[in-house]
């Protein structure tokens, strides 16, 4: 049995991409040489537009010339889906597992010193790289935010006055006497 059908192109639709191709590739040719015209600097070193303007006429002309195409048949493209979920499941039981999460954590880690050490105006991308260290090594990250929170509310609890801390205190046991 067969898993692929062969359908037929419009010549409309031909036409139409084989256009588009050709106006494509004969305007951004066009706007690199003029671009190095305008600019003086017509040299050899201008030919590294030719190949992309082959490839483009190439591209155009396999648009044009090529009348049918070959599609999977229902059961085959349900079956490739089928496969490709599969992969995908893998592919993310795979990353949840914490023997690959944490090397790369520390990797971004290093990766976040090394960025600020060498060059300290790239803050920025050691920001992310600490952001997506975090994200790896999530179980950790929550830990620290929690006692971090805790610290911070123990901190702001023996900054209180004295007599403050008295009255919430008086409030916290006369809302339990209360229940």
């Amino acid at each position: 049995m067969d898993n692929s059908i062969l359908v037929e192109i419009s010549k409309a639709k031909r036409f139409r991409k084989a256009v588009i191709t050709l106006v494509a590739t004969i305007g951004v040719t066009a706007w690199a040489v003029g671009y190095f015209y305008f600019q003086n600097q017509i040299e050899v070193e201008t030919l590294w537009v030719l190949p992309f303007f082959f490839t483009g006429l190439y591209a155009s002309y396999k648009f044009w010339r090529t009348t049918h195409v070959e599609q999977l048949t229902q059961e085959a493209q349900q079956e490739k889906q089928a496969q490709e979920l599969e992969i995908h499941r893998k592919q993310e039981e795979l990353e949840n597992k914490w023997y690959v999460r944490y090397p790369l954590a520390a990797l971004m880690l290093w990766g976040a010193w090394y960025i600020l050490d060498t060059k300290p105006d790239r803050w920025w991308l050691a920001a992310f790289a600490a952001l997506a260290a975090a994200f790896f090594a999530r179980e950790i990250s929550f830990f620290l935010i929690v006692v971090g929170l805790g610290y911070l509310l123990f901190q702001g609890i023996a900054s209180l006055p004295m007599s403050a801390a008295i009255i919430i205190g008086a409030i916290i046991i006369a809302s339990a006497i209360k229940k």
